[in-house]
């Protein structure tokens, strides 16, 4: 069997490595040193082919220095350029809500237009925000590609990037019939299909229908937790889909420090203990209950605003304008909670070796790599038990539930003021927690994965 890991999302990414794109490239720099059979390529959605890359650039690729264009041809689904006619007709509609409203109850969706005019300031917001630099040079695929790979049964295809956005499944579905060869994808959550309301609206159809198409195209399975490996299985079971074969794998949380720089607290931090919150901003995460914890905690006294911290660190998603419009005008959480986004990884070390303990206080995950890199800096942690989050933190973590504003208060309180409390919740992962490298992360991942191929 030869193995072809797919790097179409790293080699279109710019910017510091997050989420989706740090698992595909912390895979994928040691699929190498686990097999060296094992070589790399990338899919070109006009031609309906993966190319096999040139294996003198992949390092520079997962390094970020290098990317691939990707040419002519339509662009993946929710990535055209703004001013695209996609995005004007899309707005025009939006311009008029009670159409969108109609046109949306005609495919099976229902939005009030209080949700509506939600979707317009998002959207705008999104325009609005700064776009990462890009890489430092590109190649086209002709100079990337070392050749068509000649796909047979002896084939399997790795997938671990962002499918729903730079593959058509469908087409490669196709492909499969013909040629044999076997597609094993990385599955992170089902939220799109258990949870829509927590996805952004306009994603909402994009996203079950990826799903949709996901399990009947791929042979294997990775899942990230054993949660989302039950909720692929209750899934496919639900909906009379083949069930491809399936097995779970654990993240790494160990996070390298870029040796160009010297991670450093913001200014803002100094002399302070912060309580760190690591995510994208959006409904899902839940830093509204935390938000009132906070407000409460201050408005009560319960814990000294001029010592005191709360931190998020992510960028801005959907649907949060009216708690960040909160969060900078009341006057009990303008100057107390801190806002950061664009972190380095070595800026994100630094905060978390210096935060007094760490929060995950979100609705569902299907892993939450946040709550085990907090773990592996030996930080107490406050956590929900939605999802995968208990089979991250075990015993390790103080489980709250994500409703109860008053219970994170008191926590909070709690944490902030009794440092003996810390340091016992510390002391305990200290001696017992048992953190997942990207090594162990990446070993288990082949070996499993080779298992069921």
């Amino acid at each position: 069997m030869k193995y072809f890991f797919d790097l179409s999302t790293t080699a279109r990414w710019s910017g510091h490595a997050v989420g989706i794109v740090r698992v595909e490239r912390e895979l994928a720099r040691r699929a190498a040193l686990i097999d060296p059979d094992i070589a790399f390529c990338i899919y070109v959605p006009h031609e309906n082919a993966f190319h096999r890359l040139r294996p003198d650039i992949v390092d520079d690729i997962l390094s970020g220095r290098l990317g691939v264009e990707f040419g002519p041809g339509p662009p993946p689904p929710l990535a055209a350029v703004p001013d695209s006619l996609r995005f004007r007709v899309r707005e025009a509609v939006l311009a008029l809500p009670r159409l969108y409203q109609i046109l949306q109850r005609l495919k099976g969706r229902s939005f009030t237009l209080d949700e509506i005019a939600a979707v317009k300031r998002d959207e705008a917001a999104r325009r609005a925000a700064p776009v990462p630099s890009p890489v430092a040079a590109k190649r086209t695929i002709q100079e990337a590609s070392a050749g068509r790979i000649d796909l047979s049964s002896k084939v399997t295809i790795i997938s671990g990037g962002l499918d729903w956005e730079y593959k058509d499944l469908r087409a490669i579905y196709d492909l499969k019939q013909v040629h044999k060869f076997r597609y094993a994808a990385v599955v992170y959550d089902l939220i799109p299909q258990i949870f829509p309301h927590y996805v952004v609206p306009s994603y909402v159809g994009l996203l079950k229908d990826y799903f949709g198409e996901l399990f009947w195209t791929a042979d294997i399975c990775m899942c990230i937790s054993e949660c989302t490996r039950r909720d692929m299985i209750k899934y496919c079971s639900d909906n009379g889909v083949p069930q491809p074969r399936s097995a779970a794998f654990p993240l790494g949380c160990d996070i390298p420090d870029e040796p160009a720089q010297l991670g450093a607290l913001p200014a803002q931090l100094a002399g302070k203990r912060y309580a760190l919150f690591v995510s994208t901003i959006e409904p899902r995460k839940n830093h509204r209950t935390l938000y009132a914890a906070w407000a409460r905690c201050i408005e009560q006294g319960l814990i000294d605003p001029d010592r005191c911290r709360l931190v998020f660190v992510g960028r801005t998603g959907w649907a949060t304008g009216d708690l960040l419009q909160e969060i900078e005008n009341n006057p009990a959480t303008e100057s107390t909670i801190l806002r950061l986004s664009g972190v380095s990884d070595s800026e994100l070390n630094a905060l978390y070796r210096g935060a007094a303990f760490g929060l995950f206080p979100s609705f569902y995950e299907g892993y939450g790599l946040p709550l085990a890199e907090m773990l592996n800096h030996g930080k107490a942690c406050i956590s929900s038990r939605s999802g995968s989050l208990e089979e991250v933190g075990g015993s390790f973590v103080e489980y709250v539930d994500p409703l109860d504003t008053i219970a994170w208060s008191s926590q909070l309180a709690r944490y902030f003021n009794d440092e003996a409390a810390c340091a016992d919740l510390e002391s305990r992962v200290a001696a017992s927690y048992r953190p997942v490298t990207w090594d162990d992360a990446a070993s288990l991942f082949f070996e499993r994965l080779k298992a069921l191929a």
